[in-house]
């Protein structure tokens, strides 16, 4: 008799899912659709839906958590203008600009991966913040503001 790996469990810390177990696959709407890329232990949901996480044991016995429902809490209603980002595709800089914040905030800068590679203060009554990509290998970026994701291409010079 096989025994398989214990069922995962996905929870949410500063809007990554993470998985209770290394590895495995970040699925959704169907434990049989996986996400592209997405086989570590953490996510960056770029949209609301339903996750699950699969993991496989050394012994190749399946294991698939409870689905997770993944919501955008707290959004800001901030009119059409929620954020863009220009130019895109960048090299050198690119502007984020979004409708005057209200409060601090801060804007996040993901790889494709999911892993935060950097934030950025948002001060009150600010509407756009200049990004420099000089540390920035050429690549696909998701930037984030208040649950809002808009891609970014960094190009190489």
């Amino acid at each position: 008799m096989l025994i398989g790996p214990g069922q995962p469990e996905i929870t949410e810390e500063s809007g990554l899912l993470v998985s209770s177990v290394a590895g495995g696959h970040q699925r959704l709407d169907s434990p049989g659709l996986p996400l592209e890329g997405q086989n570590g232990q953490t996510c960056f949901p770029l949209y609301e839906g339903i996750y699950y996480v699969e993991i496989t044991g050394e012994n190749g016995c399946v294991s698939v958590s409870e689905p997770y429902l993944f919501l955008i809490n707290g959004i800001l209603k901030m009119g059409p203008k929620v954020v863009s980002v220009s130019p895109n595709p960048a090299r050198e800089n690119t502007l984020v600009s979004f409708a005057a914040a209200p409060e601090k905030r801060r804007i996040q800068v993901f790889s494709a991966e999911g892993k935060l590679i950097s934030e950025y203060p948002v001060k009150i009554g600010e509407t756009a913040i200049q990004i420099s990509l000089g540390t920035f290998s050429a690549g696909s970026y998701f930037i984030r503001f208040d649950g809002h994701s808009k891609g970014l291409l960094v190009v190489p010079d």
